[in-house]
């Protein structure tokens, strides 16, 4: 029942309890019509109203199980695009390639849990977000940093948060100089 219905649902209630106490009272022997009181008004309406209330509560349930569902799926769907990429991407990357919003990137990542994590890389400019698959818990895997140096995990539990440090580098500029700056 839709809540546009309501007033249409309220108004044919109130009916329906005039009816009935019509019917009780002695129906058509009494030489009466049934007649709708401010009562019977009254009654249906505080009925229609918990109606009301119950169906935004259920739609509301409703709602959130959906979500809930739509992002686990979006993790599933994180998780095997990532393996399938090799296990780490730039977050815009994966945003692309799993035709996400941003919102609800956030929303897969956040119910992929453990099973991924993310940081961000200094760069000269913005920094790089990455998202990479986590090594399973008691698999003794280890990490590999941006250096390309494996380090193991120090305690149990993978980290959900990395930021690594980058070296800088010199990149020769192609009129001569360097690009950290040196003055020609």
């Amino acid at each position: 029942m839709a809540t546009v219905r309501l007033p249409t649902t309220a108004i044919r209630l109130a009916l329906t309890l005039a009816a009935a106490e019509w019917a009780l009272d002695g129906g058509p022997a009494s030489g009466l019509a049934p007649l709708v009181e401010r009562r019977h008004w009254a009654a249906a309406q505080e009925v229609t109203e918990r109606w009301r209330h119950h169906a935004h509560a259920v739609l509301a349930r409703a709602l959130r199980e959906e979500a809930a569902d739509d992002a686990a799926t979006a993790a599933a769907r994180l998780v095997r695009f990532l393996a399938k990429a090799g296990g780490r991407l730039r977050r815009g990357d994966l945003q692309r390639g799993l035709n996400l919003a941003s919102a609800e990137l956030d929303a897969a990542l956040a119910a992929a849990g453990p099973r991924v994590r993310t940081w961000e890389e200094r760069t000269r400019g913005q920094p790089a977000r990455w998202v990479a698959l986590a090594p399973k818990e008691g698999s003794g895997s280890p990490t590999v940093t941006t250096e390309g140096t494996e380090v193991p995990h120090q305690s149990g539990a993978p980290p959900t948060s990395v930021v690594p440090v980058t070296t800088e580098v010199d990149v020769p500029d192609p009129l001569g100089g360097t690009s950290a700056g040196e003055e020609r």
